[in-house]
């Protein structure tokens, strides 16, 4: 069976993830661990039993090791885990690019890939914009998944934001806002087409895209970074790779004073004291 087109990297990028991470479905096991891509899952359950036996597991492993092996910076990988992948021939671009004041915070790198075909005029090429994770504590714009879509036509950029030790939420989302803000403010400039937009991120930065996504415009979360104040913030597609949604069905750590979700908001003892006083 074929993945479709572009996704393919980014489906195989997820099931990377999941089975670096241990989660794989195996066995009798079925509901003990995060389950694989459906489009992956369809090309290795031969038995059609709706999950991985032993031998489909392994053959699962070591395709994916096949896969990983292949050059660069392994599928789905985490920004700034090891060297980054190698760019596409004739890819043009554009490395700390500044969408607000903070000196290294509002950064980000653009990559626009060489237009296919011999058109005469190149046409405006979609834009994937890449929110690393970190628990909104750690990370940079460096590497990321995303950055195999460059082969498949998509320009690609990732962005830095401030962290919860350079400022409180809303910090976060006003700077990935402005980041879209420019990025979109320069469009014509960069050879992307301004109404085909999406986010992507993991962890807290799919929080963050998640709300990138469900926020387009909305005034109390817009912020006043950057110098496209005026120009739209919304977005037209949305990966979140495994971003909370509701604090407050996490539990255990992430209700300490300590969590990487407290640190966001220093003034409140657990997340949970933004609902309940």
């Amino acid at each position: 069976m074929t993945i479709p087109h572009p996704w393919k990297a980014a489906v195989w990028a997820l099931a990377a993830m999941i089975a670096s991470a241990s989660l794989v479905v195996a066995q009798d096991r079925p509901a003990g661990g995060r389950p694989l891509p459906p489009q992956i899952l369809r090309l290795f359950d031969r038995d059609g039993d709706g999950k991985l036996n032993a031998e489909e597991e392994a053959r699962f492993r070591e395709d994916l090791r096949k896969r990983q092996a292949g050059g660069g910076q392994a599928v789905g990988r985490p920004a700034g885990a090891g060297r980054q992948r190698p760019l596409p021939e004739g890819t043009q671009a554009y490395r700390d690019v500044h969408y607000g004041p903070h000196e290294t915070r509002n950064l980000y790198d653009l990559y626009v890939p060489k237009p296919s075909g011999e058109a005469k005029e190149a046409k405006p090429l979609p834009l994937v914009i890449w929110i690393h994770g970190g628990g909104w504590q750690n990370g940079n714009k460096g590497g990321g998944p995303a950055l195999a879509l460059l082969e498949q036509g998509f320009a690609v950029a990732t962005i830095n934001y401030r962290l919860s030790g350079d400022a409180i939420f809303p910090a976060q989302i006003h700077d990935c806002k402005a980041a879209v803000r420019h990025l979109r403010g320069k469009a014509k400039e960069y050879g992307i087409d301004p109404e085909r937009f999406g986010v992507w991120g993991s962890s807290a930065g799919g929080h963050l895209v998640a709300l990138v996504g469900t926020s387009g415009d909305v005034k109390e979360l817009e912020g006043e970074v950057g110098e496209f104040t005026s120009v739209s913030s919304r977005v037209q597609a949305v990966c979140d790779w495994f971003g909370p949604t509701d604090f407050l069905k996490m539990g255990g750590r992430h209700d300490d004073a300590g969590s990487p979700e407290s640190k966001t908001t220093p003034s409140i003892s657990s997340p949970r004291d933004l609902f309940f006083a």
